[in-house]
């Protein structure tokens, strides 16, 4: 994977909702609304053992995250590649998504109250992209052409 720009990672720190796709038994796409955390190189996603989104990713660990943001112009970044689960920091990394999209006291709220006994164990889903495919609307013309060169990592 080429290196981000730092526009565009600086899009990524925001906390815009992704779509995470994964793949059912048929070989359809499933997709859901998901928190992430971008950071080293590496899309980061809570997830939980019960979900479809996990019983995916165990069986074919093909995956795809668009992310966008809602006002124009528009922009638009799609990452591809092979996640992984893991149980390690799972709840760690909720908390930090939780405060990330809610800010500081809503968030450890909410965490805590996902952390109660009973709850389904809490996952994270890990994956460095292979191909990244970014978007800047701002910079192309009616027809989604681009104006200059390389436009897939414009911003």
């Amino acid at each position: 994977m080429k290196e981000l720009s730092a526009a565009l990672e600086t899009f990524l720190d925001e906390p815009h909702v992704a779509i995470l796709a994964t793949l059912r038994r048929d070989g359809s796409p499933h997709q859901t609304a998901v928190w992430y955390l971008y950071e080293e190189g590496e899309i980061k996603i809570s997830i939980t053992e019960g979900r479809l989104k996990y019983k995916h990713v165990v069986r074919n660990p093909r995956v795809s995250v668009a992310i966008a943001n809602h006002a124009l112009p528009y922009k638009e970044v799609v990452f591809e590649g092979n996640a992984e689960t893991t149980a390690s920091g799972g709840a760690e990394l909720f908390r930090r998504l939780a405060v990330r999209y809610y800010g500081e006291t809503d968030g450890n709220a909410y965490a805590d109250y996902d952390s109660r006994p009973g709850q389904e164990r809490r996952l994270a889903l890990r994956f460095r992209p292979d191909r990244v495919m970014a978007y800047d609307f701002a910079v192309e013309d009616d027809y989604h052409r681009p104006w200059g060169k390389g436009y897939e990592m414009s911003f």
